[in-house]
């Protein structure tokens, strides 16, 4: 995780969020109770198309995600089941981040904003 500009309180809250998963996780294994966190971001809902002010705004946001889209909410769900179900059951104090590769990107979106994959 990533902290966000202007977005302190949310920061926060998220990376407190994910070190009590990974705390009780630990605590709970022993009860065979297992704790992973879902991070989902972008998804393709309609809030995600109202806080953009111009479609252009939100063209460029999808622009930076590297697969070249929004994830879409049926991906999410899959994942929650598939952490649901035996198929994981030896996953546990971990956070899963699903965002089409956005979180880590920082240069893909440099090269983005500097023009230079449309010289290649």
């Amino acid at each position: 995780m990533n902290p966000e500009i202007n977005m302190g309180a949310y920061s926060v809250s998220k990376a407190s969020l994910i070190i009590l998963s990974q705390l009780l996780a630990v605590e709970w294994a022993k009860y065979n109770i297992r704790v992973n966190v879902v991070c989902p971001r972008p998804v393709e809902i309609p809030m995600i198309k109202e806080s953009f002010e111009t479609p252009d705004l939100l063209a460029a946001r999808v622009e930076g995600v590297p697969l070249g889209r929004f994830g879409r909410p049926e991906e999410v769900a899959k994942l929650v089941a598939f952490l649901a179900f035996d198929d994981s059951s030896n996953i546990t104090g971990e956070y899963i981040v699903i965002d089409g590769g956005s979180a880590r990107s920082i240069y893909y979106l440099v090269e983005k904003l500097g023009g230079r994959d449309k010289k290649k």
